[in-house]
């Protein structure tokens, strides 16, 4: 971190509810160098996120290897997975999506910062979109849904709502 960004409480940490209110200081600065531009840039179509393809071009540009760093990142995650299998309950009718924040030291060695049980689904940029609503997509397709009638549903519910209120509990 240079020394001018040090007073910056916003610049170590990686939470993105907590980052996103740091996105106008990406948008501070000289436009004309190409790292001002790029992190405009970034600010515009991801808040604070940038995009795998993104992470794999940067990574590329200083002389690191794509493939390395995802056998790590994967590595990572499953032995979290592993390690925390037996705390994480079975529900036959559900299922839980984990959200991983991992960070890459200047050695290559990855970092398991926090695991988000729920991460938020929420489409505040264009990366959000780009990202999420397909994971949402092929969630349903994986899952599977069964068909339902809407109208069937909000009668029987009628029907239980009304039981209830005739037993008056």
């Amino acid at each position: 971190t240079d020394s001018d960004a040090i007073e910056n409480k916003f610049v170590h940490l990686t939470n993105s509810s907590i980052q996103r209110h740091n996105e106008d200081s990406m948008l501070v600065g000289d436009r004309d160098t190409a790292e001002s531009r790029s992190r405009a840039q970034d600010a515009m179509l991801g808040g604070t996120k940038i995009s795998f393809a993104m992470l794999r071009q940067r990574l590329k540009a200083v002389g690191v290897e794509w493939e390395m760093v995802w056998t790590k990142m994967v590595e990572c995650i499953l032995k979290s997975l592993v390690m925390a299998e037996d705390h994480i309950p079975f529900q036959a009718n559900s299922f839980e999506m984990f959200g991983y924040d991992l960070l890459i030291d200047t050695k290559m060695k990855m970092w398991l910062i926090e695991v988000n049980s729920s991460p938020s689904m929420g489409q505040e940029h264009l990366l959000d979109e780009q990202v999420k609503q397909p994971l949402i997509n092929d969630t349903i397709r994986l899952v599977n849904p069964m068909g339902f009638d809407r109208r069937r549903l909000a009668e029987c519910l009628h029907r239980r709502i009304e039981k209830k209120a005739a037993s008056g509990a």
